[in-house]
């Protein structure tokens, strides 16, 4: 038998399936794609699995003590490596643009 820890832990996993399932979608569908399933667009479904999962980290988080708390740094550091290689892909000649 597991723990409650454990048990997020395959909640969180779940969820972040969940996110991997609906890029899958809006690569091969677009973002304004209406899932039959729920009548929602895509962005719209992408925005739910995100919620779901950061809701879930968070849960880990309060249960662990740690303050799970995303720093606007934090995220701002990750925008610029993620333009950084963007550029880096660009002058490969792997992805056209990134503006």
């Amino acid at each position: 038998m597991k723990d409650f820890i454990t048990h997020l832990l395959f909640c969180l996993s779940e969820e972040a399936g969940e996110v991997q399932q609906v890029i899958g979608k809006i690569g091969r569908f677009g973002f304004d794609d209406i899932n039959p399933n729920t009548q929602s667009e895509n962005m719209l479904e992408l925005q739910k699995e995100i919620t779901d999962l950061i809701a879930v980290y968070e849960m880990i988080c309060e249960r662990n003590g740690f303050n799970g708390g995303i720093s606007s740094e934090a995220k701002e550091n990750k925008k610029a490596r993620v333009l950084k290689y963007a550029a880096y892909s660009v002058s490969r000649g792997e992805l056209t643009s990134f503006t």
